[in-house]
């Protein structure tokens, strides 16, 4: 019998976030979450098509019990993406597919919002962030030829069952705009109150009652 999930692996993040962003740009990507081969550009239509080799690499993590047992888990990473670069540049002596790269990726992958993934019937919620494109060096590399490198980095936060921000919306006296907060939290602690036995719950009830008038 196979062992429930209690956290999502970067192959589950790379199929169910950065696939589908990348997805919205016009490039060919090769997305890689350890290593693998080297794919070749192709020809299409006497047009050198180059494919974007990324890696995506786990930077950072932690991971903290909760009450009952469950797991809060935040992470860090990054995406390396190798820009093959072709002979075609403008008037100024600029690559114009570098710039290209770079405002389809701050377009499609700069992701600041909720997280929310159903694994093996898991819900995992949290919050997922990434900056923008970070501009390298333009370099000769083995195998890749003359390529420029871009990293992105990612947060990521998430928790098994759990209610994101986003979720939850205050408002004051009605208004229809929800006020904005940067924090919310929920706590419980005792309260002593008076004339209470162990099964007096109408006692209880009336004893809040009195407090409160």
């Amino acid at each position: 019998m196979a062992k429930a999930k209690t956290k999502i692996t970067m192959k589950e993040i790379k199929e169910q976030v950065i696939l589908p962003a990348l997805a919205k740009t016009s490039f060919r990507y090769r997305v890689l979450t350890s290593t693998g081969a080297y794919d070749k550009a192709y020809r299409a239509n006497n047009l050198k098509v180059g494919t974007i080799t990324s890696l995506i690499q786990t930077t950072e993590s932690d991971i903290m019990i909760l009450g009952g047992g469950v797991n809060a888990v935040a992470l860090n990473a990054s995406i390396r993406f190798l820009v093959p670069v072709d002979d075609i540049n403008d008037v100024e002596g600029a690559f114009p597919i570098i710039e290209r790269f770079r405002e389809e990726i701050t377009e499609n992958l700069t992701i600041n919002g909720k997280l929310a993934l159903t694994l093996d019937g898991k819900t995992f919620i949290g919050a997922v962030s990434t900056s923008f494109p970070v501009g390298g060096e333009l370099d000769i590399r083995p195998s890749f030829g003359n390529s420029f490198e871009f990293v992105v980095y990612m947060e990521i936060a998430y928790v098994q069952n759990a209610i994101n921000s986003s979720d939850i919306q205050f408002y004051l006296d009605g208004d229809e705009n929800p006020i904005p907060y940067t924090q919310y939290s929920i706590s419980r602690k005792n309260t002593l109150t008076g004339n209470l036995y162990s099964d007096s719950m109408i006692g209880q009830s009336a004893t809040y009652a009195e407090s409160s008038t």
